[in-house]
């Protein structure tokens, strides 16, 4: 009978998890926060099962990614909701910055785009040729909404390397 060995690692509210050579980051809804000046002037939501914006859009929410140094990302997964209508869309990036000269770069998108009214449905992508390099870069997820309303949510992330 084969044996498991789970690790789990909570770094500033995002949960780490490692299986046997497979390993996950989970970023929850409950991390994310509106993160400029109207901050005081919206309303938004941010539980364990969901995050949206009640009173603006579009609207942009960053979040770090804790990443090893030297992975490769393998996988990106969201978990989304989006019933808003086909001009509206959730587009969440994992994004690079350059330390040396603030660059940022998008290294992979998934977006609602085209696809019709989602309902807490799962979207992925497989990742090649990103591998992460903290000393040069600083890595983070970018979220933007285009609608805001319960119709439009983020349910959550997985990254796995």
């Amino acid at each position: 009978m084969a044996k498991w060995k789970v690790v789990f690692v909570l770094i500033s509210g995002l949960l780490l998890t490692s299986v046997l050579n497979a390993a996950w980051i989970s970023i929850s809804p409950a991390a994310l926060r509106p993160s400029d000046s109207l901050a005081d002037s919206i309303v938004w939501h941010a539980t364990p099962s969901e995050f949206y914006f009640e009173t603006y859009a579009p609207y942009v929410v960053n979040v770090p990614l804790n990443l090893p140094d030297g992975v490769a990302l393998k996988k990106f997964i969201i978990y989304v909701t989006d019933q808003s209508g086909p001009s509206n869309n959730i587009w969440v990036h994992i994004q690079r910055q350059s330390l040396a000269t603030g660059t940022v770069v998008s290294v992979a998108t998934i977006t609602t785009m085209d696809l019709g009214s989602l309902t807490r449905a799962m979207l992925s992508r497989d990742l090649t040729a990103i591998t992460v390099n903290n000393s040069l870069y600083s890595y983070s997820l970018r979220i933007n909404f285009d609608y805001a309303g319960s119709k439009m949510k983020f349910h959550g992330a997985r990254i796995s390397y």
